[in-house]
C-alpha cells in the first residue's frame, strides 16, 4: 500500500477555518495522489497525526456537522477493515446470510422470544423480525453516554464539568483539564482518552492515548498545585433553597422556559407573597399581553406595568433594564421591543426570560418579526446559557426555522433528555418529523408523548393540532376529524389557541377531499370573540381570515384592519382575504391570483411555514378546480423546498 505521502493542501490550511475548507483541501490531496500513482490510502493515513489540529481549527458548528455528515464515510476510511475480514463479510452476502440496509432505527419492540425492528429508508419503512439487536455503532461520550454515568452526572450537574458545545466528550484545556460550567480551569481531575472526542476527535487508539498518559504524568510531576483549588464538598453540593416570593417568581420561570401551564399562576403568587416583586409584575404583563386568556388579558397590561415600575424602587438596576425591556416589547410592539430587548441582553446576557420575549418560539407564536436573524442571535449565548433544557429547545426550533432538520432533532433529542416536558423542544421535533415527511414517527411519538411527559403542557391544543396535520398527511382525515372533536374543538381549547390552531384546521377541512363533515366554525368564532373580528396583530389576523372564510362571511373578512400593520404585512392581508373570499365565491381563477400574490409576503406575518403552509394549500385547492393538477405539481415543487430524509427521532449523533 505505501507509506503515507505528502498532503500539502491540509498542511496550508490555518488555525481557523470551515468544513468545506477541509473538505476541499482533501479533495485536492487525494487529486494530486492519483496523478502521482499513489493510493487514496497513503492520504488517510497521513491525516492521522494532523487530525487534532485540523479538528481544533473547526468551529463548533462545522464540527457538529462533520460528526452528523461526514462522520461515517470518515470512519470507513479511516478504520479500515482487514483484507481477511473483508473477504467473510463478502461471503455471507453471497451467501444471504447477510443484509446490508441504510437507514434509521425508527422503533424496537420486544414481541414474544424475539425483537421487532422498523427501519425507515430513503424510500420506504422496512420491518424486521430476529432473536436480537446489536448495537455496534461505535462508542462516543455524547449527552445521553455522560447522562448514563453517575460520575459524570454528578460532574456535569454540580457544574463542574460541562458537555463540548460539539455535542460529544466535554470540554477541557489544552492539558486535558476539565473545563466547568463558568469556563473556569479545574485544578486536579486530568482527563485522557475517548472522553477528549470533543477537544481532539483523534483520541481512541492506543498511540494518541499512551502520548496523553505521558503528558498527564510529566504534567502531576511537574505540578505545583498553587493554583487555587475548589472547596471540598463542591460537588453535589445542593443549591440555596428559595422560599416566599422568590421562589414563586423562579417557579414561573421555570415554567415559563420550558412552556409549561401555571407560569401566570406562579408570578401572580409572587407579587401576593411580596408586592415589590418587579419582574413578576412585568412578566404578567408580558404573558397578557401575548395571551388574552392569561393574566388579565391587554386589559390588564397597563397595570401590570405600573405596579412594576412602582416596585423598581426596591429593585436593582438590572432588575430597572429588564422590566423597561419588557415593557417597551408590551407597549410599543415587536420592533421597538426588540430593540430595547437587544438592548438589555448585551448589558445582562443570562436574563433567560428577555432571550425567550424576543425569539419567537411557541410561546410567543407569531409575535417575532423584526429580527430578521433572531436564530443567529440566539446562538450567541451559547457560552451563557450552555445545556440548558430551555436554550436547547429553543435553540432546536431556531433549526427548524432554518431548515436544519437533523441539527434541530439532536439538540430537541437532547433537551427531553434533560427536561422530558420541554415545550420547545417537542414542537421543533413536531417539525422536524412534519417537514420531513415523517408522519408515521411523527403522530406515534405526539400520541405517546402528550398524555405522558407533554401533559403538563401550555399549548396543548397546538400539539393535538399537529397530529392532526400527521393524519391529513397521511390520508387519514377521519382520524383527524375525530381528533378535531375530542381535542380542538371549544372549548377543549381557548380563546387565541382555538383561533389559531382550531380555526385553521376548520379551514384545511374544508380543502381535504375526504373530511366528510368539515367542523363548523361559528363556536370558533363565538370563543374568540373580538380576537377574530378585531386582531391586533397580523399572525392573529392571518387565522382569523381563515375562519371567517370558513364562515363565509367576507364582509367580516374586509373589515379586518391590523393596528400599527406595515405596508407590506397589510397588502399580504388583503391579498390572502380576497383570494379566500374568490375561492368561496367560486372564482378559483380570481383566487388563485390573489393567493399567489401573497406567497412572498407570508414571512412577515409571523408563524412558522406548518402554519404558513395553509396558504399554499389554498392555491393548490384553486389550481385543481381550474383543472391544473400539472400546474399545482410545479407550484408544489417550486414553492416547498425538495424533502430531507426522514428524520425519526433526535440523536443523529
Amino acid at each position: 500500500m505505501g507509506a503515507p505521502c505528502e498532503v500539502p493542501h491540509l498542511d496550508a490550511l490555518g488555525s481557523d477555518i470551515s468544513l468545506e475548507n477541509v473538505r476541499a483541501a482533501l479533495a485536492a490531496d487525494l487529486a494530486d495522489a492519483r496523478e502521482a500513482g499513489l493510493n487514496w490510502r497513503q492520504v488517510i493515513d497521513a491525516i492521522r497525526p494532523r487530525t487534532s489540529r485540523l479538528w481544533r481549527s473547526l468551529g463548533w458548528e462545522d464540527q457538529r456537522r462533520f460528526l452528523r455528515e461526514d462522520l461515517r464515510q470518515w470512519e470507513i476510511l479511516r478504520h479500515r477493515m482487514p483484507p481477511t475480514v473483508a473477504d467473510a463479510i463478502d461471503a455471507a452476502i453471497g451467501g444471504g446470510q447477510l443484509t446490508v440496509v441504510a437507514g434509521e432505527v425508527a422503533d424496537v419492540s420486544l414481541r414474544g422470544d424475539g425483537v421487532d425492528l422498523l427501519l425507515t429508508t430513503t424510500d420506504e419503512s422496512v420491518h424486521k423480525h430476529g432473536d436480537a439487536v446489536v448495537v455496534a455503532t461505535g462508542t462516543a461520550w455524547d449527552r445521553r453516554s455522560l447522562q448514563r454515568s453517575p460520575l459524570w452526572t454528578n460532574l456535569l450537574a454540580s457544574g463542574v464539568a460541562s458537555v463540548h458545545p460539539c455535542g460529544i466528550g466535554v470540554r477541557l484545556d489544552a492539558d486535558g483539564r476539565l473545563i466547568d460550567d463558568t469556563g473556569a480551569t479545574v485544578p486536579g481531575i486530568v482527563c485522557l482518552g475517548s472522553i477528549r472526542q470533543g477537544e481532539e476527535w483523534e483520541t481512541t487508539a492506543i498511540p494518541e492515548i499512551r502520548a496523553q498518559a505521558a503528558a498527564v504524568a510529566k504534567l502531576i510531576a511537574d505540578d505545583t498545585f498553587d493554583r487555587p483549588a475548589r472547596g471540598p464538598g463542591i460537588i453535589g453540593a445542593p443549591a440555596p433553597v428559595l422560599t416566599g416570593a422568590p421562589a414563586s417568581y423562579a417557579e414561573g420561570v421555570r415554567r415559563l422556559l420550558a412552556v409549561q401551564d401555571g407560569a401566570s399562576v406562579s408570578f401572580a403568587t409572587a407579587v401576593a407573597e411580596d408586592p415589590h416583586q418587579a419582574r413578576a409584575h412585568v412578566a404578567l404583563a408580558m404573558i397578557a399581553t401575548e395571551r388574552p386568556d392569561r393574566a388579565g388579558g391587554r386589559d390588564a397590561v397597563a397595570g401590570h406595568l405600573a405596579r412594576a415600575r412602582a416596585a423598581l424602587a426596591h429593585g436593582s438596576a438590572e432588575d430597572r433594564s429588564h422590566v423597561e425591556a419588557i415593557a417597551t416589547w408590551c407597549e410599543e410592539g415587536n420592533a421597538a421591543g426588540t430593540v430595547a430587548l437587544i438592548e438589555h441582553l448585551d448589558r445582562v446576557p443570562d436574563d433567560a426570560v428577555a432571550l425567550l420575549v424576543l425569539a419567537p418560539s411557541i410561546a410567543f407564536a407569531g409575535a417575532g418579526d423584526a429580527l430578521p436573524d433572531t436564530w443567529q442571535y440566539v446562538e450567541q449565548f451559547t457560552g451563557v446559557h450552555g445545556e440548558a433544557p430551555w436554550y436547547l429547545g429553543l435553540r432546536a426550533y431556531g433549526r427548524t426555522e432554518q431548515g436544519l432538520w437533523y441539527d434541530a432533532a439532536d439538540l430537541a433529542d437532547a433537551a427531553l433528555e434533560l427536561d422530558p416536558g420541554n415545550g420547545n423542544a417537542a414542537h421543533a421535533l413536531s417539525h422536524v418529523h412534519y417537514e420531513t415527511d415523517a408522519h408515521g414517527a411523527g403522530l406515534k411519538w405526539l400520541t405517546d408523548w402528550i398524555p405522558s411527559d407533554g401533559s403538563t403542557q401550555r399549548y396543548l391544543p397546538h400539539f393535538q393540532w399537529h397530529a392532526a396535520l400527521h393524519e391529513l398527511a397521511m390520508g387519514d382525515a377521519a382520524a383527524a376529524a375525530r381528533r378535531y372533536a375530542t381535542f380542538l374543538a371549544p372549548p377543549q381549547s381557548r380563546d387565541v389557541r382555538c383561533l389559531v390552531d382550531a380555526g385553521s384546521l376548520a379551514w384545511r377541512a374544508r380543502l381535504h377531499p375526504d373530511w366528510v363533515t368539515p367542523p363548523d366554525p361559528m363556536p370558533v368564532l363565538a370563543e374568540a370573540g373580538s380576537l377574530a373580528y378585531s386582531p391586533q396583530t397580523p399572525f392573529i389576523a392571518f387565522h382569523a381570515l381563515l375562519v371567517l372564510a370558513a364562515a363565509n362571511d367576507p364582509a367580516a373578512i374586509r373589515a379586518i384592519k391590523v393596528p400599527g400593520a406595515s405596508e407590506e404585512q397589510a397588502n399580504t392581508l388583503r391579498f390572502i382575504g380576497e383570494g379566500l373570499i374568490a375561492l368561496t365565491e367560486g372564482e378559483p381563477r380570481a383566487a388563485l391570483d390573489y393567493l399567489l400574490e401573497s406567497l412572498p409576503g407570508l414571512p412577515s406575518i409571523g408563524g412558522s411555514r406548518v402554519q404558513q403552509e395553509v396558504i399554499l394549500e389554498t392555491a393548490l385547492a384553486a389550481m385543481l378546480q381550474l383543472g391544473a393538477p400539472g400546474q399545482a405539481g410545479r407550484l408544489l415543487s417550486r414553492h416547498r423546498a425538495t424533502r430531507a430524509p426522514q428524520v425519526t427521532r433526535g440523536a443523529v449523533n
